[in-house]
């Protein structure tokens, strides 16, 4: 008992330590039914999740409200400069792409499990590392009163190890298992 303790403390303090040299970023809500500034980003991104997406609704489906335009998708985003390079961190919330666990009165951890990339943009072209992360987000107007600095997704760019940590944050809590870093080149 005690040495779960001291190892929770432990990971509790790195990850508060990781904060402080670090410069948390919330990653941007967007809807792709309201386009934004963002969503040429994103569906350059995005563009075959987004495609699939439609196509399901669409033909699987057959819900005629999207024989045109997208159907529901929503994006997290933000993009970091390093020198020449553009760095964006994305994770998308589409229909059969995420795993958004228990969703009842019960539920403590509202979040989804959902397609997250990374793309490095620079002089020599493009790369995108691609994995999964946690969706979690209050979007703008939600009703539920919950303060959305301490309940979304956020990233952290290091220039010097050349990583990317994504994290999400519940009450100010970092939910289990939604904290990762990836290595970029």
């Amino acid at each position: 008992m005690m040495k779960t303790l001291l190892t929770f403390l432990a990971a509790t303090f790195a990850l508060s330590g990781a904060a402080l040299a670090q410069d948390w970023q919330v990653l941007t809500y967007g809807n792709l039914r309201k386009p934004s500034a963002e969503t040429p980003a994103m569906t350059q991104i995005w563009g075959d999740l987004i495609a699939d997406n439609n196509r399901y609704f669409r033909d699987e489906l057959k819900d005629p409200r999207f024989k045109t335009g997208n159907a529901p998708a929503e994006f997290l985003s933000h993009t970091f400069t390093d020198g020449q390079e553009q760095i964006t961190v994305s994770l998308i919330n589409i229909a059969r792409r995420c795993d958004n666990g228990a969703n009842s009165a019960s539920s403590t951890d509202i979040h989804g499990i959902c397609p997250l990339r990374v793309v490095v943009t620079g002089p020599g072209g493009s790369k995108t590392t691609r994995t999964t992360g946690c969706f979690l987000v209050v979007p703008p107007g939600d009703p539920s009163g919950l303060d959305p600095r301490k309940n979304a997704t956020f990233a952290a760019y290091d220039p010097k190890q050349r990583t990317v940590t994504i994290r999400a944050l519940r009450e100010g809590r970092p939910l289990n298992g939604c904290t990762a870093t990836l290595k970029i080149s």
